[in-house]
């Protein structure tokens, strides 16, 4: 379990990430080529990178229910590339999915800023290679994912 002190601040960094990518963003409009230049042929372009922050947050909600309400579930690994493809991360809004990234986000932190410390203890399996992974390293790995995507956005705005 994490010292209070630690978890006050992961829980109010992974709260605050989606005001951070809307600073990384702000001002760029919706129909700017920023969002759209891939300058690694393996990485999401900074519009892919606003989709998939915004679709993993109802994913990161079911996980936590169901480390809550089950015995060390099973979470599935998720196919990131394929996700892209099947819900046109290239051709969606960015303002539309950081709008859903902030709603979505706080409906996740406040989950985790409401469990008590015995539910922090409640674990679930992340095969094939993150293992089991109690609720403080859950919210351990969302802001590790949300940093290294905040760090592309910086990347990406300039340029």
């Amino acid at each position: 379990m994490l010292p209070a002190p630690v978890r006050k601040y992961l829980l109010t960094s992974v709260a605050s990430a989606p005001e951070v990518l809307e600073a990384l963003v702000e001002g760029i409009s919706a129909t700017d080529s920023v969002w759209d230049v891939r300058p690694y042929a393996d990485r999401f372009t900074l519009r892919e990178v606003v989709a998939h922050l915004a679709d993993w947050e109802p994913i990161h909600k079911e996980r936590i229910e169901r480390i809550l309400n089950e015995d060390e579930p099973t979470l599935p690994d998720m196919d990131e590339g394929q996700m892209a493809i099947d819900n046109d991360y290239a051709h969606q809004d960015p303002i539309n999915c950081l709008k859903r990234y902030r709603e979505g986000r706080k409906v996740v932190a406040d989950l985790l800023k409401s469990l008590s410390p015995e539910q922090c203890e409640r674990a679930g399996i992340r095969p094939p290679n993150l293992g089991r992974l109690d609720l403080d390293q859950f919210a351990t790995f969302i802001f590790a994912h949300d940093g290294y995507h905040l760090q592309q956005a910086a990347e990406y705005r300039k340029g």
